[in-house]
């Protein structure tokens, strides 16, 4: 759709084989400088400290991390505003929990899997829990203990199965996940991983695969004949915890120490697309070449700081032109 005459726009070319920017439309009258780069595994922001060691989720406007015993909630801002949270989280619990691990966020609800922890071969009351998103208050707790599995994380993909499913992993067995299903909470099947991934601490779906996290530093994909590959290798230093798949990118949870227990944010194949902060309000959209139809890209919230305003996305075609226009 071509933009009004009484708007600016700003036109950038860029081919997804190599990152830099081939060309650009002369305007007709001086604009804000555009950049436009095509990122593969780059950390792109680092939120503030969350004071969680678990896991992350996101709704769409806040953010969820989660501690032993703990969630909070977070405004989608540059800073991360605290919003709320829970600091009990098994008060009105049935005794026997001590350890929340990762989780995901559902049609208004919180899903965590908890267990009394003490170590591989020692550990108890494996549990799936559901919370109030907007209360953080416990609505119900699914003792799975019967499965015979450890319990470290879970993703949520109501679009599997009749009535949803619940995709559980194991710190302790990387040779498998097992399937709940998301009405009943009963076991209904696992899904054998080709190549066993020890340590794992959280799961995440989209787009048809799953990505898993393992604490030593490492995030596979893998696909629902069990075929698992490598597709990041962190460097950070810390504990690698719980991860979720948003807009293109992983964010994931890695402590690294008291103070340090950041949500990192990584790009395994977007476009970051740099502008002056004063025009961090404009709409970005894209086309497939000039005079083509333009369609708007999703980006979520513009990261400003004094170098100003940049948003990150998946490519959505492989050679793209990018232009910003004032709403």
């Amino acid at each position: 759709m071509k933009p009004p005459a009484s708007k600016l726009s700003l036109f950038w070319l860029l081919a997804l084989i190599c990152p830099a920017v081939l060309g650009q439309q002369n305007p007709p009258s001086p604009l804000p400088a555009l950049q436009v780069t095509h990122i593969h595994d780059q950390i792109t922001f680092v939120s503030s400290n969350t004071f969680c060691h678990q896991g992350y989720a996101w709704d769409g406007t806040n953010h969820y991390s989660f501690d032993n015993q703990a969630i909070y909630v977070w405004r989608d801002d540059a800073n991360w505003t605290s919003v709320s949270s829970n600091l009990s989280v098994f008060a009105t619990a049935p005794p026997g929990l001590n350890h929340l691990g990762d989780g995901d966020y559902y049609n208004g609800q919180l899903y965590l899997v908890a267990e009394n922890w003490g170590g591989c071969g020692n550990y108890t009351n494996q549990s799936l829990l559901t919370f109030d998103a907007a209360t953080l208050q416990l609505l119900s707790v699914h003792n799975v203990a019967a499965d015979d599995h450890e319990v470290s994380g879970l993703a949520v993909v109501p679009s599997d199965g009749p009535n949803g499913t619940i995709y559980v992993t194991s710190y302790c067995d990387g040779s498998k996940i097992w399937e709940y299903d998301l009405s009943t909470f009963a076991l209904i099947g696992t899904l054998a991983l080709n190549q066993s991934i020890p340590a794992i601490q959280g799961i995440t779906w989209a787009n048809g695969l799953f990505y898993i996290s393992q604490d030593y530093g490492n995030i596979y994909s893998l696909d629902y004949s069990g075929d698992v590959s490598l597709v990041y290798t962190s460097s950070i230093p810390g504990s690698h915890e719980g991860l979720k798949y948003v807009q293109g990118q992983i964010r994931w949870l890695i402590d690294g120490g008291l103070g340090h227990k950041f949500i990192y944010y990584v790009a395994l194949d977007s476009v970051l697309l740099s502008f002056p902060a004063s025009a961090a309000g404009w709409i970005v959209e894209a086309s497939s070449g000039l005079g083509q139809p333009w369609f708007p890209v999703a980006t979520g919230f513009a990261v400003t700081n004094s170098a100003g305003a940049s948003v990150v996305f998946p490519p959505p075609l492989r050679n793209t032109f990018y232009h910003l226009r004032q709403p």
